[in-house]
């Protein structure tokens, strides 16, 4: 089995404490998790900052324009 490290930023992990999954943080790949988070919001129809935050980082692996793990990236994730 390949051996390899996740990374996220501490502003991410935040986010997806908030939403309840920083726990996945570890065990699975960056966009899955996203996409698994995105999920639960919809089904839930939850609302708030994190939520758009969710949106706004999807958006941004769809377009592809900006790279993860950088001070644009964390800049779509918005607590307020």
């Amino acid at each position: 089995m390949e051996n390899f490290s996740i990374k996220f930023s501490e502003k991410e992990l935040e986010l997806f404490d908030r939403l309840g999954f920083g726990y996945l943080a570890d065990r699975i790949e960056p966009f899955v998790l996203y996409r698994t988070v995105a999920e639960d919001c919809f089904v839930n129809d939850l609302k708030g900052p994190e939520v758009e935050s969710i949106r706004a980082c999807l958006r941004a692996f769809q377009d592809a324009n900006l790279r993860r793990l950088t001070p644009e990236w964390d800049s779509l994730i918005q607590f307020e």
